[in-house]
């Protein structure tokens, strides 16, 4: 209701805008809502809308890039903010906000690609941003940003005790700005749980977790979310863990973390759609060898009914 409100505010303003001149401005700001709460379909709709009134308008062609690389066409969303960004780079200062912002889906796109060496380079590069002439809020995000993108590239690289350390300042600047286990702080929360469960500290995950599904719960877009959905998916691992070897159990959980995730492209998105689909045909058993992952493997270990 909270969404369909929202929408209608701007189809009156676009009516206002086609007597005023202004609707470029509206698709634009529609389109950012759209991407923001994880519509990118609609975004891309008005993105198109927004460029048939004027071709050059790269903030509209920075949405539609961001947009399709969510939805998988990841080269094709990647040129299009590169390009971009190289036409805009001639304006920035060293401490542009836009900047950084760049810097952001650039960390985006290369863990995506398991290009860990570029994710390190552009995390620095925001680390360089922070120290700039920035506001206060601008300075702790971008150190959030910052950490939290080491961290999660030295989890996939393994080391696990630098990951770690970097998410957890990164959650330590988050909460300087937003308080204590809110909705902004939910991305922090889940992927610091995703160390405790690789490093099999089951209680200190689901303490991590409990934080983020709690926060995400209060938002009214949140619960759309990818990070939403990469939180059920963990806790269904948490679950299983803990004993409750019960493939309902983790059906509900992955079902449910199916319907909040946005972004197609995810791999976790993958992941849990081929467990359903095994469960659908087999009874799931875990071993401890599939507990020590954070995906049941099922190959050789199902009954077939």
């Amino acid at each position: 209701e909270q969404i369909v409100g929202s929408v209608n505010v701007y189809k009156r303003q676009l009516l206002y805008g086609e007597q005023s001149g202004s609707v470029e401005k509206v698709y634009l700001q529609r389109a950012s809502f759209f991407y923001q709460i994880g519509y990118y379909q609609e975004a891309i709709q008005d993105c198109e809308a927004a460029l048939e009134q004027n071709k050059s308008n790269l903030f509209a062609r920075d949405i539609l890039g961001q947009c399709n690389f969510f939805l998988g066409k990841t080269e094709e969303g990647y040129n299009l903010v590169r390009e971009s960004f190289f036409k805009q780079k001639v304006k920035f200062v060293e401490n542009d906000f836009q900047y950084g912002q760049y810097f952001i889906f650039f960390c985006e796109y290369f863990l995506l690609m398991k290009n860990y060496s570029n994710v390190h380079k552009f995390a620095t590069q925001l680390y360089v941003l922070a120290k700039e002439k920035f506001t206060w809020v601008h300075y702790h995000w971008f150190y959030a940003e910052s950490n939290y993108y080491h961290g999660l590239a030295y989890l996939y690289e393994g080391q696990q005790e630098n990951a770690y350390q970097k998410l957890e300042n990164a959650l330590d600047h988050a909460n300087k700005i937003y308080g204590k286990n809110t909705v902004h702080c939910a991305k922090y929360n889940v992927a610091i749980a995703r160390v405790h469960l690789q490093d099999n500290q089951i209680e200190q995950a689901e303490t991590y977790l409990d934080r983020a599904v709690s926060a995400l719960q209060t938002s009214k877009y949140a619960v759309l979310s990818d990070v939403y959905g990469d939180a059920l998916y963990l806790m269904a691992q948490v679950k299983l863990r803990e004993g409750q070897h019960n493939k309902e159990v983790y059906k509900q959980f992955c079902k449910k973390a199916l319907l909040t995730y946005r972004s197609q492209f995810l791999e976790r998105h993958h992941k849990i759609v081929e467990v359903l689909n095994h469960l659908k045909a087999c009874l799931l058993y875990t071993s401890d060898a599939a507990d020590d992952l954070l995906c049941v493997d099922l190959g050789g270990r199902r009954i077939i009914k």
